[in-house]
């Protein structure tokens, strides 16, 4: 279960409220890239519920896993993950074939 403590220390300095993590990105281009492998990949906002749903997950594995964030809960819904993650400029990293690879965001380091 989510401890609603953590979610809302965690969302308190970001305000809180479940964004689509296009604040400040309004002049913001897609940037296409090539990985190591040659296969290409955009970097660019999230496009849809799909893609906040896929982040969401990637991110809860990194919480299971333990590997880097300081939550021992998942974000158990998508409004949860979206206030702290989609708060401010998050971006997507998908193939061209739309398979969301990892996501990112920039926030002010309170």
């Amino acid at each position: 279960a989510t401890c609603c403590c953590c979610v809302a220390m965690s969302t308190t300095a970001y305000g809180g409220r479940p964004g689509d993590g296009r604040r400040g990105l309004e002049t913001f281009r897609p940037r296409r890239a090539l990985l190591r492998d040659d296969s290409a990949v955009e970097v660019g906002p999230f496009r849809s519920v799909s893609e906040m749903e896929r982040g969401r997950d990637l991110m809860n594995d990194v919480i299971r896993q333990g590997r880097a964030w300081p939550f021992e809960d998942e974000f158990q819904t998508l409004d949860a993950y979206r206030g702290y993650f989609l708060s401010d400029a998050a971006l997507v990293v998908r193939r061209d074939d739309g398979t969301v690879l990892g996501t990112f965001y920039v926030k002010p380091n309170f």
